[in-house]
Order: C-alpha cells, then structure tokens, then sequence
C-alpha cells in the first residue's frame, strides 16, 4: 500500500489539470485504504485463533505425556472432548466476526435498545438487565457505558472469555438453565440479540416463559432475529450460519410471545439495506415493491412488557 501511495502522489502530480482523473485517483487510494483496514483486521483474528488453537493443542500434549503409557480414565476422555468442543467454538468465534460484523458497528446498532431498557428502568441493582446469548458482549458494553448494570449468559467458552477479557460480567452456559435459577421478578430488562433462531421450538416457549417469571412488573423484554420479509435474507443469507435452525416470521414471534404472557408486544423492523444497494427508483410501484421485497429491513425485534 505504501509504494502504491507513493505512485498515486506522483500520477496527481502529473495530472494536475484533470480535476475528474484526481477524484477518482482519491477514490482508488480510499478503497485500498479500506482493503488495507480489512486485511489488517484479518491477520489480527487469525493470530488470535492461532494463540487459542496452539493453547488447546499444548492441553492435549500435556494430558497424554501425563498418562502415557497409560490408558485414559472416563474424567480424562470427557476432558479432551471438552477441549475439542472449544477447538471448534474458537473457529466459529472466527466466523462470527466475519459475517456478523465489527464488534464497533454491532455495538453501535444494539444501542438503538437503549432507550426502551431505561424507560422500562432496567440497568439498576434491583432491576439488572440479563443478556440471553451475548456473544461478544456488544450490547453488555454499551450498557456499562451508560452506568447501567448487567451481565450476559454465553455457551460458547469462546466469547465468554473474550467478554469477560473486556471488563464485561458473563456466566458461562446455558440461557435457559440460567434462567431458571434466577428468582421471580429478578430482572429489570432480559434481552436475546440473534438467537432465538438457534433455538428448537419448545426451547424457545420455556425461554419466554422464564424470562417472563423473572421480570419485574413493567420489565422489558427485547428478542432480536433475522427477518425473513426480506427476500434475501429469509432465503437466501439467514442459511449463511449453519448453526441457525430456521426463520421466525415477525408475526409468529409476536403471537408466541403474547400467548405466553407478555403485553404491549410490537415488532420493531430494523436495519434496511443502505439505499446504494437499492434498483433505481423510475417512481413506479414496481420498483418500490421490488425494493422492499429484497432490501428492506434485514432483522427485527419483538419487544414486550411484563403487566
């Protein structure tokens, strides 16, 4: 990239006089800088997978140089295959930050929650907010930046330590589980950004029954998904994580979530695809339809209340 900079000043050098070849000499160097960020950003992760990996593998060796020549025992069997079971989270921790995005965008994007979980007053010590699944913790940080209390539930070993590294209180396994040693009306806010949709059905009514049980009066509960009213994503890029089970219409979500108890449901359709992706708009309805069908809103929440 530097020797490419260095041959960009000397072509706006020379071409001082064409305004239009400037621009786009400016635009070149703009994108390879882009380029440049992204592979920067690359490298980073696959070290990181590297140092995880290399971790792993070390705990393998020393295991065996422990028991050999000696058989392994049942604890030591379940130990290695625990140990495999990370191997493979680090590779989707990978995969997640790929095709999910920056850890600064989706934390940008969750903190749109922000408001209703403060108006709901959640974020206190009497009324945590808990985070179903938190992944990477985006939506825990944006809540601490603003003074708020929470914590987050992972399964994934993987994200739990990344989160736990940044600062951020996370109970490593599983959501329901979690949910159910919690007391009644514990909870000021329960949120579960993406991942309703990794759920089996009935999984998905005990998670809404106990986040219900343990919401105080006038809690908050907050489900984001993928949607699939738009074409592309239903179809087509929910498929892209092979841990995803199915796509939940907005309108499924938003009945299972009233017959289970809570109220005041709405869905709340969120992230459209930026209009420089869209067909050029000729004012006819056609277009218009076309453009909603296949670039409008890419997920949705389903927020309700505990009466």
């Amino acid at each position: 990239v530097g020797k490419l900079d260095a041959r960009i000043n000397d072509l706006t050098e020379k071409t001082l006089g064409g305004d239009g070849l400037k621009h786009l000499i400016v635009a070149i160097r703009e994108e390879l800088s882009a380029v440049a960020r992204t592979h920067t950003t690359r490298l980073a992760q696959l070290r990181t997978s590297s140092i995880l990996l290399e971790g792993r593998l070390a705990a393998f060796l020393e295991e065996a140089q422990k028991r050999l020549p000696h058989p392994f025992d049942e604890s030591q069997l379940k130990l290695m295959a625990a140990e495999r079971a990370r191997m493979d989270e680090a590779v989707y921790s990978d995969f997640e930050a790929q095709f999910r995005g920056r850890w600064d965008e989706i934390k940008q994007r969750v903190s749109e929650y922000l408001p209703t979980i403060r108006d709901a007053g959640a974020g206190t010590a009497g009324r945590p907010v808990l985070d179903l699944g938190c992944g990477r913790g985006e939506l825990l940080s944006a809540l601490q930046d603003q003074g708020l209390v929470a914590r987050g539930v992972e399964l994934s070993h993987a994200f739990a330590e990344k989160a736990r590294a940044a600062g951020l209180t996370v109970v490593e396994g599983d959501c329901l589980e979690y949910l159910r040693g919690l007391p009644d009306k514990s909870c000021g806010a329960v949120t579960g950004l993406h991942i309703v949709e990794h759920l089996p059905f009935q999984v998905l009514i005990a998670v809404l029954r106990e986040s219900l049980r343990v919401l105080a009066p006038g809690g908050v509960a907050i489900f984001e998904t993928p949607n699939p009213e738009n074409m592309l994503v239903g179809a087509c890029q929910f498929y892209l994580d092979p841990t995803h089970l199915r796509p939940l219409h907005p309108e499924t979500m938003r009945f299972v979530a009233e017959a289970n108890g809570f109220s005041q449901v709405e869905i709340r359709r969120l992230h459209p695809v930026s209009e420089e992706h869209h067909f050029p708009d000729d004012g006819s309805a056609l277009v218009r339809r076309l453009n909603h069908t296949f670039h409008g809103p890419q997920d949705y929440a389903i927020v309700g209340f505990r009466a």
